[in-house]
């Protein structure tokens, strides 16, 4: 993302989806511990990836365009931070994807987590879908479907970022995952 991102012209993105990496190097900590993930504690210097993260795409960014922003919740007052150093008015309160069904490492000891939280912000632009909620309702992919292990269903992505651009915008998807993203994109219409 660091090398490629010089090539993206200046305030040409009217949507940014930032999917964070998370579980880096999750599975070889969990096949070394046996499951029990006691030496896990996602990336490093996470304030700092993500501040530059932010910084990169605030070049990127359209005046009058959108962050979107998936968090893991350890991490939403830090995430919100790196949005607002980048003069972006994030929404205190989240939109969440919200499953049918959640999932846990640790069944005996928590309750599956249901939900997926993103911050969302501008700098001085207009909700398209104005009066929506921020649930966006929708089932997870199959695990058997899954070509990666944090996918999402390409309905939710393509309601969700045409909740917040028109088609035709330029969507810019800095860590690509599945490509889900950018496949609802091409549905919604957008460059």
């Amino acid at each position: 993302f660091f090398e490629e991102v010089k090539f993206v012209p200046k305030n040409s993105a009217r949507l940014i989806e930032i999917d964070p990496p998370y579980g880096i190097e999750l599975e070889d900590i969990k096949r070394a511990e046996g499951d029990t993930l006691s030496g896990y504690t996602e990336t490093k210097e996470y304030e700092e990836f993500i501040t530059e993260v932010m910084q990169e795409c605030s070049r990127v960014l359209n005046p009058n365009g959108w962050i979107i922003c998936w968090h893991a919740f350890q991490w939403a007052e830090v995430t919100k931070k790196a949005m607002e150093s980048i003069d972006i008015r994030v929404n205190p309160i989240p939109g969440f994807w919200v499953k049918s069904q959640g999932q846990t490492n640790q069944p005996e000891k928590r309750l599956a987590s249901a939900v997926e939280p993103f911050f969302y912000g501008t700098k001085d632009g207009h909700i398209i879908k104005q009066g929506r909620n921020n649930y966006f309702h929708y089932r997870g992919v199959n695990p058997s479907n899954k070509i990666h292990p944090t996918e999402r269903p390409i309905e939710m992505i393509t309601e969700l970022i045409s909740t917040f651009v028109n088609p035709n915008a330029f969507l810019f998807v800095p860590f690509l995952g599945s490509g889900n993203s950018l496949l609802a994109g091409s549905n919604a219409g957008m460059g």
